[in-house]
Parts: structure tokens; C-alpha cells; sequence
């Protein structure tokens, strides 16, 4: 437990520190800092809480495989998660008498490509392997409702929205699903399709769309509602698989060719992390 807190607190830590670099050092490209922070934040305390403090515990991975229809489903269900949380989270700000703004600018198709890349692909695998993988899997001893609840909190306050309710909800969604179907990968296709919906809007310039309380806009989101409503039920039902898929074996890891231990890799690729942001932040090899 002790080590769950310390490795939360690593990932926490990191998080905001990226988001104040952001603000101070607006010529860094904000995709190389936010993959630098999810490598480092998450990247770095899934894998030293499963393979390296307090031993191996990588049997914490739900690994279930999924079948074609539980691919679909949940893919589609992150796609449309982006109606009912936005339209929470804009009548939220609405009470508070804040106006809503849509995400951002658009972006080019070069911007776009690396964004994907790390929002998409690598930040939802990162994520839920740190955050459903192993640390609500810890805290399931507990119980798993309330492990689901405690870990969609603190993915609510790693995300540093104004309003976190909305992600609290995204992150109970994304605990429930992988306690359904006891499968990590469900929750990343959840989170993936999720991530990408958002920068597909963005790209296109029909973020806006998703923004405001306009009739419009608020038809659009509830009609989608009903239409996740109905993914979800689908999904929940669909035909489960009892096979699980194998994680990349490393307990031979100094017998082949790579002449250190797991955790000696891990502490290297994390003091070289160290040192291409210090690069990064300074300047110094420019």
C-alpha cells in the first residue's frame, strides 16, 4: 500500500510539474512535454510498482482477451463518451456562470500525427496500465467498488480540470469496464477511442459543436447519450472470452542479450529521461 501511495505521489508530481513548464515555457511543443510527462509519470510507476518494488507483481494485469464483438463495443463506447462528458461538464460550468470554450485551435496534419501518437496510442495504454492495471488492482483489497471510486478520484485530480466530476465519471466507467470484463484492454480501447474522438473535433474544427449549451448542442450530446446508453448495454452483454493473453516474460531478462537487470534498465531509462528534459528545459547541448 505504502508503495502505491509513493508511486501515485511520483506520477501526481510529474503531472503538475508538466503543466507548470507548460505555462512558464510556452516554446516547448506542449505533445513532446505531455509524452515526456506520461512516460515518466505513468510509464515509469506502472512498471516500477509491477516488475521492480516489493518484487514482481505483474499477475495484477487483468488479461483477459477480448472477443471481436467486446472489441467493437467498447471502442464504440469511448467514441461516444464524449457526449454525456462534455454535456456534463458544460451545464456544471453553466450553474457556476462560467462560459464554456471550445478545446482549442486546429491543429496542422504534423501537429495532429504527434499528437495522436501520444494522446491516442501511447497515453491510454500508460495510463490504464498505471492507473486500472495495477494501482486499482492493489486497492482492491479493499474492496473493488470502492478501489473503482478511490482510483477514478485521483485520475479526476491528475487530469487538473476546473470541474472533475465529469472525469471521475469517464474514470468509474473505465474501473467498471475492466472489472466487467476483467481485461486491461478494454479500458484502453475505452480511453483510446475517447482521446481520439477529442483530437479528430480538434483537427477538424468541430470541437464546437460539443461546446456551449446551444439547443443545438445540447440535442446533438443527448441524442449521442441515448446512443452510449445502448453501446454500453451491448458491450456489458456481449460474449466473453475465458482466454488470457501472456505478458513479455523478463524473468530471463539478463540470460539474452541485454547485459542488465530489469531494474537497472528501468533506473537508466529513467535517469536518461532526467537528462533529455534538463536538455529540453535548458538548452545546454543546443
Amino acid at each position: 500500500m505504502r508503495t502505491a501511495l509513493l508511486l501515485t505521489l511520483w506520477a501526481f508530481s510529474v503531472t503538475a510539474f508538466s503543466r507548470v513548464l507548460a505555462a512558464i515555457l510556452p516554446a516547448i511543443p506542449a505533445a513532446m512535454l505531455g509524452l515526456l510527462a506520461s512516460c515518466a509519470g505513468f510509464g515509469v510507476s506502472g512498471a516500477l510498482g509491477l516488475y521492480v518494488l516489493d518484487g514482481r507483481h505483474e499477475e495484477l494485469i487483468p488479461r483477459r482477451v477480448l472477443g471481436t464483438s467486446q472489441i467493437l463495443w467498447y471502442a464504440l463506447l469511448g467514441v461516444l463518451a464524449i457526449a454525456p462528458v462534455s454535456l456534463c461538464q458544460d451545464v456544471m460550468l453553466g450553474i457556476l456562470g462560467i462560459a464554456p470554450e471550445a478545446g482549442g485551435a486546429s491543429m496542422d496534419a504534423a501537429a495532429f500525427l504527434l499528437v495522436m501518437i501520444r494522446s491516442a496510442l501511447l497515453t491510454p495504454v500508460l495510463e490504464e496500465v498505471f492507473f486500472r492495471g495495477y494501482l486499482q488492482s492493489v486497492l482492491a483489497r479493499y474492496g473493488r467498488g470502492q478501489a473503482v471510486a478511490a482510483v477514478s478520484l485521483i485520475f479526476a485530480l491528475m487530469h487538473g480540470d476546473l470541474l472533475i466530476l465529469p472525469h471521475a465519471a469517464f474514470g468509474a466507467l473505465l474501473g467498471l469496464v475492466v472489472l466487467r470484463t476483467d481485461s486491461i484492454l478494454a479500458s484502453m480501447l475505452v480511453h483510446g477511442g475517447y482521446n481520439l474522438t477529442i483530437l479528430l473535433l480538434t483537427y477538424l474544427g468541430a470541437d464546437g459543436l460539443f461546446t456551449g449549451l446551444s439547443v443545438f448542442s445540447c440535442a446533438l450530446r443527448v441524442g449521442l447519450s441515448l446512443a452510449f446508453v445502448d453501446v454500453l448495454r451491448r458491450a456489458w452483454t456481449a460474449r466473453v472470452v475465458r482466454l488470457k493473453f501472456d505478458l513479455p516474460d523478463v524473468s530471463g531478462w539478463k540470460k539474452g542479450w541485454m547485459p542488465l537487470s530489469l531494474r537497472e534498465a528501468l533506473l537508466l531509462g529513467g535517469a536518461a529521461a532526467a537528462v533529455l528534459l534538463s536538455v529540453v528545459l535548458t538548452g545546454v547541448l543546443v
